[in-house]
């Protein structure tokens, strides 16, 4: 009998026991909801506050940019290459630096050209933007740039072109060589070195971003797809899609998850360009090039999309210097016509112009989001420092100065060019239904009369 007394009370002492920590799980396993619902409120808290930050950065950023203005036009003077040193004589134009001597080197606002050529001795001055002088590597130029390639991510369309004569450094300026990366490598590197900060802070707040990029040519008044093989290409036609830009029709659109990525896409573009050589250049390109970079970002149940058009303009020549004959001449012909084209352009937008001829040129077509009001642009005037070039330099000289009076208004997001065409849509099925009604009552008053 007391053995079974005993038995049964060190089997109440483990019940109890066990009681115990059944009780102390519990109370700890209550702390730790507690603590997990606490970390929740935080975190919701925390991304609240990021998304309201994020907006205000937004907002400050784009008007940072717009208080610089929506276009902008800069110069860069390349080098002398090797084989005009060699010649000895008359090597450059003589320009100077008039800001030289007042600010550091990366700070120039406007320069001076002199030539013989220029009616006589005569001094022409241009104000720009910025100029890039021989000593301005491809860092400096992308610093300059750089907000307007970030705005892309807040949902913008922005365009960066290149533009001057064959052989003036615009390839190099856009592309750039191995070890010396241009704008467009530098451009892609900057948006994924944001998403690779936001992978590795872990926050539920930070965007999710995708990168699409795409990469066609203007050749001949045909738009060609660069990530298709030459013998499978077949011109693209543009169509207009349902937020009213324009896309050509069957582009190939790859999703891009790193800089080499979008280091192999251009390497397969490059393979399928137009290149020939010239008398003025031996690696001479035959077409316009459209790096086309589509970045989607969500964040906190918001969607923005933005298009940053990356453009290497095809040189203009003259007939005379450039000694084209046969295709290489129908080529430069229909160059010309296309830069033509892309200074009306250039021409109505600077006069407020109610009609814009983009469709004039398949180039200007496809350019038309983002050489519009309510667009970003970027113009880098490429020139050669050559006193046999300066002709040339002068006309790329007065063709950005066409730019600079370009005044594109305020830029727009994704949602309000969306918003923007669902309000004419609306507008367009009213002034429908209104002229229905009229015809309606025109005929109703027809037959009473009859």
């Amino acid at each position: 009998m007391q053995e079974t007394t005993s038995g049964q009370l060190k089997e109440i002492e483990n019940l109890k026991e066990e009681q115990e920590r059944f009780r102390s799980k519990a109370t700890k396993t209550k702390k730790d909801s507690e603590k997990a619902a606490k970390n929740d409120l935080q975190l919701s808290q925390l991304a609240r506050l990021y998304s309201r930050e994020s907006a205000l950065r937004r907002s400050l950023h784009n008007t940072l940019v717009e208080l610089k203005g929506n276009i902008r036009v800069y110069v860069r003077v390349r080098p002398l290459l090797p084989a005009e040193l060699k010649e000895q004589v008359n090597l450059s134009i003589p320009m100077s630096f008039p800001e030289l001597g007042i600010t550091d080197v990366c700070q120039l606002l406007n320069f001076k050209v002199e030539s013989s050529t220029l009616r006589g001795a005569q001094v022409k001055e241009f104000d720009f933007d910025r100029v890039f002088t021989p000593l301005d590597g491809q860092k400096v130029v992308f610093e300059e740039i750089a907000p307007y390639v970030a705005s892309v991510l807040d949902g913008y369309n922005t365009c960066i072109f290149c533009y001057g004569a064959t052989g003036s450094g615009k390839t190099h300026s856009m592309i750039g060589p191995d070890g010396e990366p241009g704008i467009f490598p530098r451009a892609v590197q900057a948006i994924f070195k944001g998403m690779a900060k936001g992978k590795k802070s872990k926050a539920a707040a930070w965007p999710a971003v995708e990168v699409y990029g795409s990469l066609m040519e203007v050749y001949n008044e045909q738009i060609r797809d660069l990530l298709v093989p030459k013998d499978e290409q077949a011109p693209l036609e543009l169509k207009t899609s349902k937020d009213g830009s324009t896309v050509p029709c069957g582009l190939v659109k790859q999703r891009m998850h790193g800089v080499s990525d979008a280091l192999s896409l251009l390497e397969t573009g490059a393979k399928n360009r137009v290149t020939e050589a010239t008398k003025l250049n031996i690696h001479s390109s035959r077409s316009h090039m459209i790096l086309l970079l589509q970045v989607v970002v969500r964040q906190g149940g918001e969607k923005f999309k933005g298009k940053l058009y990356l453009v290497d303009l095809a040189g203009s020549e003259r007939l005379k210097r450039s000694q084209s004959t046969g295709e290489r001449l129908e080529e430069t012909k229909q160059i010309n016509r296309s830069l033509s084209a892309l200074g009306d352009v250039i021409s109505a937008l600077s006069g407020n112009s109610p009609h814009v001829p983009y469709r004039n040129s398949k180039l200007t077509h496809v350019l038309m989001d983002c050489l519009c009001p309510h667009a970003k642009c970027v113009m880098i005037a490429n020139i050669s420092p050559a006193v046999e070039d300066s002709t040339e330099t002068l006309n790329t000289l007065n063709f950005a100065t066409r730019v600079k009076s370009v005044e594109l208004g305020r830029a727009i997001t994704f949602q309000e060019r969306v918003g923007e065409v669902a309000n004419k849509k609306e507008k367009l099925m009213e002034n429908w239904k209104k002229a229905i009604s009229a015809a309606k009552i025109q005929n109703l008053a027809s037959e009473a009369n009859e």
